[in-house]
């Protein structure tokens, strides 16, 4: 994500207050959205394919009667990682061998005098530990960048609110991936390079009108996915998203996830797979890899 983004998040997020714990029920109220959803089938078994979105505003009211329907009727929940106390440890502790600079160096040893500056005026904004903010690789420091600046707003992820609706009505829940292995497609990016767009990122100049598309961009980017338009959210993804980074968060992943997901499809029960949409459009998606092993994949929503 765009450091100018992450800004602004930070900003919307800030006012933004939590009234009530969002809940699927809350997410129905006042239904104005109809994310995509797809269906697989086999002999003995039945996949819920749910492109989600991590982090949402509060306004955006998803979870309609055929979700509704797939989540009832599922025996078990999968997710790409699952937010237990556990996997918050696993993070840090990845984060400590793999997100640090080596050597003892801190990041103003890469940056200029100005860009330094810019650096830590963003620290500043997002409150973040100044120590451990000079210590991290830049891959960390996007990351916990943006757990701080989408804390409030990850709140109305679909992903946590489904996984606190599962647990709690003693559904199995399930991940594609340990919380190592989803870090590592961040962490494989070579330092110079993490470093190489770091400063292409801080010496970017804006202006009110740069800064206002970057917004319509992510304003269009949740629009298509509430409105269920894969094609334009495809679009807009791979226009943000360089080619490297893709491969590495998306299509890599998706070769690791598909042979545990057409295990779900041998299995006698419903299951429904939660995962970012962009793992289900695109190139490289799941659905494609599914149709093209000959499995029955249709759009339901």
């Amino acid at each position: 994500m765009k450091l100018q983004n992450i800004i602004f998040i930070t900003i919307i997020g800030f006012f933004l207050t939590a009234c009530t714990e969002p809940s699927l029920e809350s997410s129905s109220e006042g239904l104005n959205s109809q994310p995509a959803l797809w269906v697989a089938t086999s002999k003995q078994s039945t996949v819920y394919l749910f492109g989600s979105v991590h982090v949402l505003p509060k306004e955006v009211k998803w979870y309609g009667p055929k979700l509704r329907k797939s989540f009832e009727s599922s025996d078990e929940l999968v997710f790409e990682t699952i937010s237990s106390e556990a996997n918050k440890k696993d993070y840090i502790a990845y984060g400590k061998e793999h997100g640090l600079l080596p050597d003892g160096k801190v990041i103003s040893d890469y940056l200029t005098d100005t860009e330094y500056k810019r650096y830590t005026e963003i620290v500043e904004l997002a409150k973040m530990d100044k120590y451990f903010a000079n210590r991290m690789k830049p891959w960390l420091f996007y990351l916990s960048l943006n757990a701080v600046a989408t804390k409030e707003l990850s709140r109305y992820g679909v992903d946590g609110i489904f996984e606190k609706e599962a647990v709690k009505r003693g559904k199995r829940v399930a991940s594609l991936e340990s919380v190592q292995r989803a870090l590592s497609s961040l962490s494989s990016t070579p330092l110079t390079t993490d470093i190489k767009n770091l400063k292409k990122m801080l010496n970017k100049k804006e202006s009110k009108e740069s800064r206002k598309k970057d917004v319509l961009k992510r304003i269009e980017l949740l629009v298509s996915w509430a409105t269920g338009d894969t094609a334009r959210t495809e679009r807009l993804l791979a226009e943000e998203t360089p080619g490297n980074m893709y491969n590495n968060i998306i299509v890599n992943r998706n070769n690791h996830w598909y042979p545990k997901i057409k295990k779900y499809l041998k299995k006698e029960q419903t299951t429904m797979i939660i995962v970012g949409q962009a793992h289900l459009i695109g190139r490289g998606n799941l659905i494609s890899k599914l149709k093209r092993d000959g499995y029955k994949v249709e759009r339901v929503q």
